[in-house]
């Protein structure tokens, strides 16, 4: 199973089947009992927001594990071969970097024994300069720059918006102002509406389909 595969069988498993499973109870509790409170109480988005986070959060763990395994299959080093695990490529760090020229002290910076896929700007650099990969190429990376970031805030910071998150989704938002954040909005509580975790899926796979071609 190569990276791709491995990617959409998660996004269907641990993704797409629970947002499945979520409207199917509404639409059997709703034919079950229509003019129930009970149904009515399912059917209002604020009854289901603590369930879209950790979905949500999902999808970038999917993005982040496809990005390693995609990064182990395409690499190949000068003598042909190609690295087993990332526990294999970070022992040879040194190795690898010697074999590249970096655009600048900064960005050779990024790629180090604590490296994480989990961190976008680091992944990017690698990918450039390892793969010939440029994320900045895909017509919509802003989205997924901003997923990353609100993954990060549902994670780190409790779903409350604070003043880098603020500062990033602004500059996404910049030819849209009416979507901008305040500086009012800093220490409320960011949500998730079923229709962002579905167009989410989308994104993100979307975004791995410009990654393989």
């Amino acid at each position: 199973m190569n990276a791709k595969e491995y990617f959409e069988l998660m996004i269907k498993a641990h993704v797409e089947q629970p947002l499945n499973v979520y409207e199917m109870i509404i639409k059997i509790t709703k034919t079950a009992a229509p003019n129930s409170q009970g149904i009515k109480k399912l059917e209002q988005e604020e009854s289901w927001r603590p369930f879209y986070p950790p979905i949500f959060n999902y999808i970038i763990s999917c993005i982040e594990v496809f990005l390693e395994k995609h990064f182990l299959e395409k690499y190949i080093k000068p003598d042909g071969t190609k690295y087993l695990t990332i526990e294999d490529w970070q022992s040879d760090l040194p190795n690898f970097m010697a074999n590249f020229e970096w655009p600048s002290k900064k960005t050779k910076e990024k790629i180090t024994k604590t490296f994480s896929f989990q961190r976008l700007p680091s992944v990017e650099v690698l990918y450039s300069v390892a793969l010939g990969k440029f994320f900045d190429n895909y017509v919509n990376y802003g989205i997924i720059k901003i997923m990353f970031a609100k993954r990060h805030l549902f994670t780190h910071r409790g779903g409350f918006i604070d003043k880098k998150f603020l500062h990033d989704y602004n500059a996404f938002q910049n030819i849209n102002p009416s979507m901008q954040l305040s500086r009012n909005d800093i220490g409320k509580i960011a949500y998730l509406k079923k229709e962002e975790v579905r167009d989410s899926i989308i994104e993100a796979k979307a975004f791995i389909d410009f990654i393989c071609n």
